[in-house]
């Protein structure tokens, strides 16, 4: 139902119905691996080939499109975190189907739109973090943004990969003396320790000084918020007002580096047990924006913006449900799963909506983020590599399930019915079919 297919353009997954029913570059990113995990491999690829080709035509440099209209119109030439973001979903795209053919007509687009225009173009101080817009699409967040410094080391590594399949020594070499370095990046340009949180944004005092007023003013915002930022945007923070230094101002991107596994278990704990409290999740899911309320505010001027800071979304519960179960917080993480699934009769029957619980579109794409990808790839902790005819299974269920399956999953040309049972204590995976493939469990 979510695929748009256009004569004269191409085919693929589009946002939401009924406001965005066209394509966006964040979105079919998404999309993708939940969709790999039902089958839909040929719709993968035609979404990020029609992506790619729109890209290369209104672009040309390996940067990624936001959004185009099924009449063809391109209202943005695409946010930064967009092209890292694709990178990573082509990688996705190849480790569950193995076409390499797939991966050549990518690769070249890839390659350039990492490691000329991300880490050339958009990276003016050298240091692998690339400026511009993120996913919070707020007027002047648009420093250095930790979800696309998080997506750039994914994409560094999914075109590592891509690049050993294709023999291109000279991109393997660059990829690995570059991933290492831009963790560190990542580390000491967006870890605050006294708070226990990463950043959202890194930049000078000097760069926030005019971005400040756009920000704590901002129409998303509530009073109990722009309170908030008052304390967090202060320019006091520093001497050196040319300095890189972190700003918190606590949306959802937060948890990113936890979706990486950029943080060791002890720090992940930490964080999401945070996250977890009435400052960031509310009793639909993780907020866009977490914020303390604890200071009396006579009147509080709440927002009426659709995408106002307090609210949840499909995809930011999504990304935190998937985050935690890569930590074996199974429980913590289908507590999210579940609060998704009980809104799939709040809109249009069987749908989650883009806000919840029943606002914006009433069926939204990257909704299956939060169910379909996090059992699938999370509490199952199903891997493949199709290319090499190998599946890790590195499973973890919640303490109410006993059991969990999936029948006739597609990975490369194979089918197969995988369930995972709790027997004395422990979990037991049950493979048929494997056709020969190399299975690694690890429990």
């Amino acid at each position: 139902m979510m695929i748009r297919e256009i004569p004269g353009l191409g085919r693929g997954y589009g946002a939401g119905f009924p406001y965005y029913p066209w394509w966006f570059g964040t979105d079919a990113c998404y999309t993708i691996p939940a969709a790999l995990s039902m089958g839909q491999h040929e719709e993968c690829k035609q979404t990020l080939r029609l992506i790619k080709e729109i890209s290369d035509r209104e672009n040309g440099n390996g940067r990624i499109v936001h959004e185009t209209s099924t009449f063809d119109v391109t209202y943005n030439k695409g946010n930064t975190q967009e092209t890292p973001h694709f990178v990573k979903a082509v990688n996705q795209v190849f480790l569950w189907t193995g076409d390499v053919d797939f991966i050549k007509e990518m690769y070249d687009y890839c390659k350039s739109g990492v490691l000329n225009w991300l880490l050339g173009e958009m990276d003016n101080d050298g240091d692998l973090l690339a400026d511009g817009y993120g996913i919070i699409e707020l007027y002047a967040l648009n420093l250095e943004m930790l979800d696309t410094a998080t997506l750039t080391y994914e994409a560094l590594e999914g075109l590592s990969n891509m690049a050993k399949v294709l023999g291109d020594s000279e991109v393997i070499k660059k990829c690995e003396k570059l991933i290492p370095q831009i963790k560190e990046e990542i580390e000491k340009k967006f870890w605050m320790e006294d708070e226990g949180l990463y950043a959202d944004m890194s930049g000078s005092i000097k760069d926030m000084k005019e971005r400040i007023p756009h920000l704590v003013n901002n129409e998303k915002m509530d009073t109990y918020k722009k309170s908030e930022m008052d304390h967090y945007f202060s320019l006091d923070r520093c001497e050196d007002e040319n300095k890189d230094i972190p700003w918190l101002m606590k949306n959802w991107i937060t948890v990113c580096p936890l979706e990486a596994k950029l943080a060791d278990d002890k720090r992940a704990k930490c964080i999401f047990e945070r996250l977890e409290t009435s400052e960031f999740t509310n009793e639909h899911g993780l907020q866009l924006c977490g914020v303390k309320k604890d200071i009396n505010i006579e009147n509080n001027e709440k927002s009426d913006d659709i995408y106002s800071l307090d609210i949840s979304m499909s995809i930011s519960s999504g990304v935190m449900a998937y985050a935690e179960s890569l930590y074996k917080r199974a429980n913590e993480s289908f507590e999210y799963t579940k609060k998704l699934a009980s809104l799939l009769y709040c809109a249009m029957p069987g749908a989650i909506s883009e806000n919840l619980p029943d606002k914006g579109c009433f069926l939204q794409s990257w909704s299956s983020y939060g169910v379909n990808w996090t059992l699938i790839g999370g509490i199952m902790g199903i891997s493949p590599n199709a290319y090499t005819k190998t599946i890790e299974i590195n499973p973890t269920l919640p303490d109410e399930l006993d059991k969990i399956e999936v029948k006739r999953m597609l990975i490369g040309n194979d089918e197969f019915n995988i369930s995972i049972n709790k027997v004395n204590g422990k979990l037991e995976v049950k493979i048929e079919n494997d056709n020969g493939w190399n299975i690694k469990i690890n429990n």
